[in-house]
């Protein structure tokens, strides 16, 4: 007739188990994502720079242009102070500048053509995050769901059955009051007659 009370309870305190597990994972995995979404931002900034115009991935390269300028500054000096004014010494500046000149663009270029592949790395990992996630979540969810299921289900055949139970005694009493069960009286064909 169904699975006990007992049964049925226990199965519905795992399907709420099951929806909470589910509920706690969907939530931590926004929560994951939210943080990997702030800590990265500054990073996805500084890739989108490098992908616009010019200026951007200049702004956006400040700090190590200025290293670099600021090594070139030092060699400059160090050129000054211990090489003699002379053609010697120009010629030494003048290579300072275009040196400075081809570090400066080898930065800006390996950072332009560096700049879609991460971005698209950074992109990826956070969908792989986001469906990993939220599979479980929906893995959870589905489980509850067919636990819930078979519950509704045993509550379903628990009830047919009291309901056959029900419809025989209900199919019984109804024969009472038609008379099915009532001794029968013979027929007048069949009876015999007795003559005085």
């Amino acid at each position: 007739m169904g699975a006990p009370k007992a049964d049925l309870n226990a199965q519905r305190g795992i399907g709420a188990e099951q929806n909470q597990q589910a509920q706690w994972s969907i939530g931590q995995g926004q929560s994951a994502i939210d943080k990997m979404n702030q800590y990265q931002a500054p990073l996805i900034g500084y890739l989108k720079g490098q992908m616009t115009n010019q200026s951007n991935r200049v702004a956006a390269n400040a700090v190590p242009i200025g290293q670099i300028a600021q090594g070139n500054a030092q060699a400059k000096e160090n050129i000054l102070d211990s090489m003699p004014a002379g053609a010697g010494r120009e010629l030494a500046l003048a290579g300072l500048k275009r040196d400075q000149s081809a570090q400066t663009s080898g930065l800006l270029n390996s950072t332009y053509l560096a700049a879609p592949g991460a971005l698209a790395q950074l992109g990826t990992t956070q969908g792989q995050l986001g469906t990993a996630l939220t599979g479980q979540g929906g893995g959870l969810l589905g489980g509850a769901a067919t636990t819930y299921g078979n519950v509704a289900q045993q509550q379903l055949q628990a009830n047919q059955g009291w309901m056959n139970a029900l419809m025989g005694v209900a199919g019984i009493a109804g024969n009472v009051a038609t008379g099915w069960l009532k001794p029968r009286l013979p027929s007048p064909a069949t009876s015999t007659s007795v003559n005085y």
